[in-house]
């Protein structure tokens, strides 16, 4: 429904992300550069561990983008393999803050622990 509505001619912009599959104009920010620059900041202050926590959300391309930096930059800093160092979060804690609170909580612990 959504292509169809972007293919219309109608003036169409999708805000934040852009749906997997959908061509239309995008206004985003700019998740990758952001990424590298946090990424590299770290890195050049003497960090090793480098952590990544988001949403379990493969399908939102800032997520995707995010990600993909990130990954990119730990390799080009020459930091060891990222992956024992992410944390993928369920996407039902986003609507119940407590419980996302203590995730994020259990999940630094383990990582500094």
């Amino acid at each position: 429904a959504l292509q169809r509505i972007a293919d219309s001619g109608h003036p169409f912009v999708v805000l934040d992300r852009l749906p997997v599959g959908l061509r239309a104009d995008l206004v985003t920010s700019d998740n990758e550069g952001a990424t590298a620059s946090a990424v590299d900041a770290l890195a050049r202050a003497g960090h090793c561990h480098i952590g990544f926590f988001s949403f379990h959300r493969p399908g939102f391309s800032t997520v995707a983008e995010r990600y993909r930096s990130f990954a990119r930059a730990c390799e080009r800093n020459g930091l060891a393999d990222p992956t024992p160092y992410e944390r993928w979060f369920e996407n039902d804690l986003e609507s119940d803050h407590p419980r996302f609170v203590q995730a994020i909580h259990d999940a630094l612990f383990t990582l500094l622990h």
